[in-house]
């Protein structure tokens, strides 16, 4: 009895920078295994080495279970080129939550409220009630400043 493979190409022979822009929307994750292997990315007769990364997911799903989420990166060394490979989902669909930022508008206000002599604090809470927002979805105060 076979047991299904769960690998599966997102990305083959890629160049860098859409390499890079791939892994920017993978949620957070580290290195798990780094090394050097034949080259199979680039399919040239001569025999190369190409740098295989392992990447599991950051997140804990409980105190006592990671997440099944893994990925493979292959690069070429000679030709720079990579191959993306995923495995398992995340048990959480979602992407993480993006840090609130202060928009085009809101650093006007605070550049004029900071031309006014007002104080960091004052601004931010200001901030926070001209445009509705809760501490969470606010921007953090290091910002204002």
């Amino acid at each position: 009895m076979s047991t299904r493979h769960p690998w599966q190409i997102i990305a083959s022979a890629m160049p860098p920078l859409q390499a890079a822009n791939v892994l920017g929307s993978f949620k957070q994750h580290r290195v798990a295994k780094s090394d050097l292997a034949q080259c199979f990315v680039c399919m040239r007769p001569a025999p190369m080495l190409c740098r295989p990364n392992d990447f599991v997911a950051c997140a804990d799903v409980t105190s006592a279970e990671m997440c099944p989420w893994q990925a493979g990166v292959m690069t070429c060394q000679e030709e720079a080129l990579f191959t993306i490979e995923e495995a398992y989902a995340h048990v959480t669909p979602a992407q993480t939550p993006r840090k609130p930022i202060l928009t085009e508008p809101m650093k006007d206000v605070v550049r004029d409220w900071a031309s006014q002599g007002l104080k960091p604090k004052r601004i931010w809470v200001a901030l926070l009630q001209r445009f509705g927002l809760d501490e969470t979805k606010a921007p953090p105060l290091s910002k204002v400043q």
